[in-house]
């Protein structure tokens, strides 16, 4: 028996530890930068994004306009696996992947990415909805009640 909870404990203390569902978006986000960095530092290099841009988007949530951006956006989903063949959002590699995303979230923001034609804008699209989710969803859910 004490084997048993001994085990259990060795097991389930590591994974609570490594769960940081407490930690806010920035804190995210800087992870999600240095991982980037690591993993796919060219995306940066081959979009011509800047690293001003870079930096708003990590470490201010701010989203630049710029069809760099967009397809540096891009680059980073496609790098990290967010899509599938066919340009859909893989949404359980997305939820799976991001802390905080859940399938409400996608849910909401699949509309805005599916309306963009274009690779980068949908990137763009899909990453304005996800960073902005709150303001988004509550605006969506007073639309929803006036008719």
């Amino acid at each position: 028996m004490t084997l048993k909870l001994l085990l259990i404990v060795a097991v389930t203390v590591p994974a609570v530890l490594s769960f940081h569902d407490n930690d806010t978006t920035l804190e995210i986000y800087a992870r999600w930068k240095a991982r980037l960095a690591k993993e796919h530092p060219e995306c940066t290099q081959a979009t011509g994004a800047t690293e001003g841009e870079v930096n708003q988007f990590f470490d201010l949530l701010l989203l630049s306009p710029t069809s760099t951006f967009k397809c540096f956006l891009n680059c980073m989903y496609e790098g990290f696996n967010f899509f599938t063949d066919d340009r859909s959002i893989d949404i359980d590699e997305l939820i799976r992947d991001v802390e905080h995303v859940t399938d409400h979230m996608v849910d909401v923001c699949v509309g805005k990415y599916d309306k963009a034609t274009e690779k980068c804008e949908k990137a763009y699209e899909l990453a304005f909805c996800l960073t902005h989710y709150n303001n988004i969803y509550k605006v969506q859910l007073a639309d929803d009640s006036d008719s």
